[in-house]
């Protein structure tokens, strides 16, 4: 059984276009970027998005055009700064779920009010604690002031109970999660949550 965690290389994939089909430019992005006005109807309004220091940003293979979220799928963001363990969770994921791929705290932030402005809804944030440019439960508080959506909360550390405590009880993460964990069981507390 593998687990979360564990280094993928192009080895373990089918081919090397799943691989290599997975990320578009910041130019690509920057086409669909959102108007940066203030909308005092929209609930969101305040949370803007800064469309130049948007990066890589990765969506599933076979879905990339303005109608992604066409299909019934639900949507999840995943942000690892991991490469390998990135690709390891859109290769596990991508059959169920419409996948959006970042690999900082800010990028899926950002991302993530791109989204919310254009009318498209995160059904869930799979979320590492550790990355390299801010801290996972930062990245949490800052996605709940924009919307709702669920976030679990992934880390190879053990992270303090307190702070574990003020995320779940202030509804910031709905579920902290110790790498590895064993795909299957990962794949089945997505799926749960996803459908509360």
């Amino acid at each position: 059984m593998e687990s979360v965690g564990t280094v993928m290389n192009r080895g373990n994939l089918k081919n090397n276009s799943d691989y290599d089909s997975l990320t578009l430019t910041a130019t690509d992005t920057a086409k669909h970027a959102v108007n940066n006005t203030t909308n005092t109807s929209n609930p969101i309004s305040n949370c803007k998005l800064n469309t130049e220091k948007l990066g890589r940003v990765d969506v599933m293979d076979n879905i990339q055009n303005d109608n992604k979220f066409a299909t019934k799928k639900k949507t999840i963001i995943v942000c690892e700064d991991e490469p390998d363990v990135l690709l390891s969770f859109e290769v596990m994921l991508k059959s169920k779920y419409n996948i959006i791929m970042v690999d900082s705290g800010e990028e899926c932030i950002e991302k993530y009010i791109e989204e919310i402005n254009r009318g498209n809804k995160i059904d869930l944030v799979l979320l590492d604690y550790k990355l390299s440019d801010i801290m996972g439960d930062s990245v949490a508080r800052k996605i709940k002031k924009c919307g709702e959506t669920k976030i679990i909360l992934i880390s190879v550390f053990n992270i303090d109970g307190v702070l574990v405590k003020e995320l779940e009880n202030g509804s910031y993460i709905s579920k902290y999660i110790l790498k590895p964990i064993e795909t299957d069981s990962l794949v089945n507390l997505i799926d749960e949550i996803v459908k509360e």
